[in-house]
């Protein structure tokens, strides 16, 4: 770390704009390293403002714009960190905005664009809008399986494998916030796999990170506790130090055994683990909270009501401003949100209106229906938005499918050809396991509509969409119990959550209805 601050500060010392902004970003990254947030503010806003004073032609080098689009990004973490989650969220939205007026020939918006999703989705999980964020993560892993197989270039690929490993650990993450909301521990299952999905795509890291090991049993450690296997995860807590010996895990470490002795009521070693994890500085606000809630209850089983009033009354303090932060932001996303709705319906009117002027008129009244809504509402927004993101992230409205088995069209060869071309590649990736796989996916990546997609699926498959893919669905299913003995020990849930359903009947059913037999005696049958 120290050899970092020196190449930092020497950068500064440059004659090339480029290396002196270089190295205050890597100055602020060293204080970030050490969780000095306050001093990492103070050197990304300088770098801000530097970068802002510079000749508008400076500003456009791709340089110049790289180091702007990680200072906001580093900016996000900052307040993330300290669970300031309004400013963090306004650093996504200035983010957005400055990445709207870049247009350089070399610049390649999707790795910052895949950043701010999964911003945006960690935002999400905070607020507890976690079906939200399982969206936005999803729909990311489809985008970076199509990107993977186009890309040849080394660096590229390396960056691809960074947005994967994150996208796939916050998903991992965010099922385990999703089994605390739901009371369904089948979601674990999903979480484990995601974790192990996001370690596999960091071996391949050039070059590797450190720390890669600690993290990934960081991970499998939450799964074990989320799991109540308390005994399982203190053991794995014990190996921290021999995974990363150039890292302080002593925090990892207080943090979890002061966890699982509160949930083992084993009192005195609950206490002593808390005592020590409010030692460390610049403790996450979540952190700080389950620390004085675990004295509080432990001290209290105790019968030391003294220590337990202090540490309850420490709880309350920061849960409700833990509280006062995330309503900010809940208001923040509402406004950010309903300005999007409004100008996607002002430009839904603008493409209508030379075509036909009761079309206007009606889609002016939907705007004004969905802002009065939205004004109604208002108190509602947390349960309304995840219907309101459908609509901020998808621009047209493709029709469903219909059955044409009587009809022909009048198809171009090279659409035709285009279109059985993506039907292969889904196949090949397994494309059709998403959760939000449809014949709509077809016709947004084939740049048409479902009617030929289904005319085309018809006549070289003889049969229908939904019935195609519900056996490679289930097909997909029994190779991975064949050829992988982790998935036998997947709850059915879990598995059906791998393969693409949403519903453990409906993949029961249709398990069922394609091997005549279950998927739980399936798995019994493998086994023996």
């Amino acid at each position: 770390m120290d050899s970092l601050l020196i190449y930092s500060l020497e950068a500064q010392k440059s004659n090339s704009i480029c290396h002196q902004l270089i190295g205050k970003y890597q100055e602020s990254y060293y204080y970030y390293k050490l969780e000095n947030y306050k001093r990492t503010k103070e050197i990304v806003n300088e770098c801000l403002t530097e970068v802002d004073a510079l000749p508008l032609k400076d500003q456009k080098d791709l340089c110049v714009i790289k180091i702007k689009i990680s200072s906001y990004n580093r900016l996000f973490w900052v307040y993330k960190n300290l669970s300031e989650y309004e400013i963090a969220y306004q650093q996504l939205i200035k983010l957005t905005d400055f990445i709207n007026t870049v247009n350089h020939q070399n610049f390649d918006s999707f790795n910052t664009l895949s950043t701010i999703s999964i911003c945006k989705a960690l935002i999400k999980k905070e607020l507890r809008l976690e079906e939200d964020a399982v969206k936005i993560l999803h729909d990311l892993v489809y985008e970076i399986s199509l990107r993977k197989k186009k890309l040849k270039d080394t660096k590229a690929h390396n960056r691809l494998l960074k947005i994967k490993a994150h996208t796939c650990n916050l998903l991992g993450k965010t099922y385990i916030a999703l089994n605390q909301k739901n009371n369904n521990p089948t979601l674990l299952d999903s979480s484990a796999l995601y974790f192990r999905k996001a370690y596999e795509a960091s071996i391949d890291f050039i070059p590797k990170h450190s720390d890669y090991k600690l993290m990934y049993a960081l991970r499998k450690t939450e799964v074990l506790i989320a799991k109540k296997k308390y005994r399982e995860a203190l053991n794995l807590t014990n190996n921290y130090a021999d995974l990363d010996k150039n890292s302080n895990t002593k925090k990892y470490e207080h943090r979890n055994k002061a966890i699982c002795f509160d949930q083992l009521n084993e009192s005195d070693s609950a206490i002593f683990y808390s005592i020590k994890l409010l030692q460390h500085k610049s403790l996450q606000k979540s952190s700080l909270i389950s620390a004085y809630n675990i004295l509080s209850q432990q001290y209290l089983n105790k019968g030391q009501l003294d220590s337990a009033f202090k540490y309850s009354k420490l709880t309350l303090k920061e849960f409700n401003l833990a509280k006062e932060n995330r309503q900010k932001t809940y208001q923040l996303l509402y406004d950010n949100d309903i300005e999007k709705i409004k100008e996607l319906n002002a430009s839904i009117l603008e493409k209508e209106q030379n075509r036909n002027r009761a079309t206007t008129i009606f889609y002016g009244i939907i705007l004004l229906g969905i802002s009065s809504f939205f004004l109604v509402k208002r108190k509602y927004y947390l349960l309304e938005i995840s219907k309101k993101n459908i609509e901020l992230e998808n621009n047209q409205v493709i029709p469903e499918e219909k059955e044409y088995k009587t009809k022909t069209y009048n198809i171009e060869p090279k659409l035709e050809n285009k279109i059985l071309s993506i039907i292969e590649e889904i196949e090949v990736n397994h494309f059709y396991t998403a959760h939000d796989f449809s014949i709509n996916t077809i016709a947004k990546m084939a740049n048409t509509n479902s009617t030929y997609i289904s005319f085309v699926f018809n006549k070289y498959h003889e049969a229908t969409f939904k019935q195609y893919y519900t056996k490679k669905k289930i097909a997909y299913a029994v190779d991975l119990l064949k050829n992988d003995n982790a998935y036998t020990k997947f709850s059915i849930e879990g598995l059906a959550n791998e393969v693409g359903y949403t519903s453990a009947s409906s993949f029961t059913r249709a398990f069922k209805k394609e091997m005549n037999v279950t998927p739980s005696i399936y798995i019994k049958e493998l086994q023996n």
